[in-house]
């Protein structure tokens, strides 16, 4: 006999299946007692980006700004590094920073003021990880440019 749920099982979840001794073997033999087993589902839910910092595109950003990403889940705080989310002057070199973590949402504040009009552009990795280690599918970025 096979159980077959009506719906999906939710990953990252721990289950108990209860077999009844009311249950019966095909020769109609009943279980001596009740059997219980338990197993626990993986969290295989890629990460996404909900919000961001300033948003893409944004012209006129204050060059005091801390850039901010909102995951869709928690994250792994030990894979939110400068490696993992950086910033980039226009001609690809990093701005130096720090990187902050709370209640899902990633900062990453420069260690001293941005050149005004000029592009930056943020950018995650899939260095970054969730709790379950999961990476982000892809690499994320965005653009912006100061005042």
């Amino acid at each position: 006999a096979a159980f077959t749920p009506l719906s999906p099982l939710e990953g990252n979840q721990s289950y108990t299946a209860i077999l009844a001794p009311s249950i019966r073997s095909e020769f109609a033999d009943n279980l001596e007692a009740e059997y219980r087993w338990s197993f626990f589902t993986p969290d295989t839910v890629l990460p996404t980006i909900a919000d961001i910092h300033p948003d893409d595109g944004t012209q006129s950003v204050s060059s005091t700004t801390v850039i901010t990403a909102l995951f869709s889940e928690d994250m792994d705080t030990t894979s939110l590094t400068p490696n993992s989310f950086r910033l980039e002057r226009e001609d690809a070199s990093l701005v130096e920073g720090t990187v902050g973590y709370d209640n899902k949402r990633v900062t990453f504040t420069p260690t001293s003021t941005l050149v005004s009009g000029r592009s930056y552009t943020a950018r995650l990795t899939t260095e970054v990880l969730d709790m379950a280690g999961n990476a982000l599918a892809s690499a994320f970025w965005w653009s912006f440019t100061t005042e």
